[in-house]
């Protein structure tokens, strides 16, 4: 059974074969399509109707996940700067003598270094401005406070990307609810223009073959980082999938 993703994709695809759309990319008619039966031309014309909103709510869905997507990725960029930051910290604590290199943040935080980078983002921010702050109030050489310093700006940003996440959230969970609510009437528009396909063609069954066969998949290439922007969406609000 098709997904949703591919509904509109399948969409396209049997009103290009048709002749009622031509393709959204080269914006030219298929050289191979064929002309409906007088009979079916009613329910063409109705499927069609209920596709066009229907692909303008993708597109606009497609968009907004686009938008989200790269606010996660924003949010893992700066978390790892605030990794880099903690560790930069943790080495010039021990240089002074404020922290061994078993437990370098002991006089200062709960977590170790990589305890602190592990946590879910939101919590390491919150974690890492503790941190920083402890160092300040207590540490007097100015390399520590220096790296201390850099490790509560990197705390920031990332709650700046974090926050910075909450609208394309939202804008995504809109988009996807308004698709998703003209999918009922596109799906009862598509199954009765493949039945009537079907019945006007039932002695040439190659031709609603032709019409209704799954467009070509589309292979996709794995996306560096995929995993880390999983983990931001687990790690900072409920994503819709």
């Amino acid at each position: 059974m098709s997904s949703v993703n591919n509904f509109r994709r399948e969409g396209d695809s049997a009103l290009q074969r048709v002749g009622a759309q031509p393709d959204a990319l080269t914006g030219k008619n298929n050289p191979d399509a064929v002309a409906v039966p007088p009979q079916v031309q009613p329910s063409l014309d109705a499927f069609h109707a209920a596709h066009q909103p229907y692909a303008a709510a993708c597109d606009v869905a497609d968009a907004a996940h686009v938008k989200r997507d790269a606010a996660l990725e924003a949010i893992g960029v700066a978390a790892t700067m605030v990794k880099e930051r903690v560790e930069t910290l943790a080495a010039k604590l021990v240089d002074a003598k404020l922290g061994t290199r078993m437990r370098p943040l002991a006089a200062f935080s709960t977590h170790s270094p990589s305890e602190l980078c592990k946590l879910r983002y939101e919590a390491q921010q919150l974690a890492s401005v503790k941190l920083a702050d402890a160092v300040l109030a207590q540490a007097t050489d100015p390399a520590v406070k220096k790296a201390a310093h850099e490790v509560k700006a990197a705390a920031d940003a990332l709650e700046a990307k974090i926050q910075g996440l909450v609208n394309p959230q939202a804008m995504l969970a809109g988009a996807m609810a308004t698709r998703d609510a003209l999918l009922p009437a596109w799906h009862d528009a598509w199954r009765e223009f493949k039945t009537q396909l079907r019945a006007a063609w039932s002695h040439e069954p190659g031709k609603p073959a032709f019409v209704l066969a799954p467009p070509p998949a589309i292979v996709l290439g794995k996306k560096k980082g995929g995993k880390k922007a999983v983990a931001a969406a687990a790690a900072t609000t409920s994503a819709v999938p």
